[in-house]
């Protein structure tokens, strides 16, 4: 449905028209990479060895995700919000 032409200058209109946001949020979901030899127990893992391994596993990966910048791409100007998911 189209607006008249003097729709525009309608208080009710501009008020409406105000609601919106012209805004396209970008989420980037940081997913735990699968590392090598990783087993059912990596949830369990609290062990020094297994606490670093994870944790430079997700420094890494999160550096890669962020060097790849991928909510610099093109989307719909009608999209309000885009998810970027990002598992090795």
């Amino acid at each position: 449905m189209r607006l008249p032409a003097a729709a525009p200058n309608d208080p009710a209109v501009q008020e409406l028209t105000a609601y919106g946001c012209h805004t396209t949020m970008h989420l980037v979901r940081l997913l735990s990479p699968r590392l090598d030899r990783e087993d059912h127990t990596k949830d369990i893992d609290f062990s020094r060895a297994g606490i670093t391994t994870r944790w430079r596993a997700g420094y890494e990966h999160a550096r890669r995700v962020l060097a790849e910048k991928p909510w610099e791409c093109d989307v719909d100007t009608l999209t309000g919000v885009v998810v970027h998911e990002s598992a090795d």
